[in-house]
């Protein structure tokens, strides 16, 4: 599974996808970043302890840019 997926990935022009468990992360920043419920999160993704889901939880340069605009700070 994880060969045909980073080969799928390949072939759509995702040269940096090797491990295969970064989607999970994705998935969870993408959730996060989309104001959807942390438990909702963490049941639609599986038994995620509120650590882990921490550690999963990112945001892009352009989330936090947009937050920090609406609330008019510059950094």
């Amino acid at each position: 599974m994880r060969r045909k997926l980073i080969r799928y990935a390949r072939e759509v022009d995702i040269q940096d996808l090797t491990k295969v468990h970064l989607l999970r992360h994705t998935f969870i920043s993408w959730l996060a970043m989309a104001d959807a419920p942390k438990g909702s999160i963490k049941d639609i993704v599986g038994h995620v302890d509120d650590d882990t889901f921490e550690r999963y939880r990112h945001t892009t340069d352009e989330h936090r840019a947009g937050l920090l605009k609406a609330v008019d700070i510059k950094l």
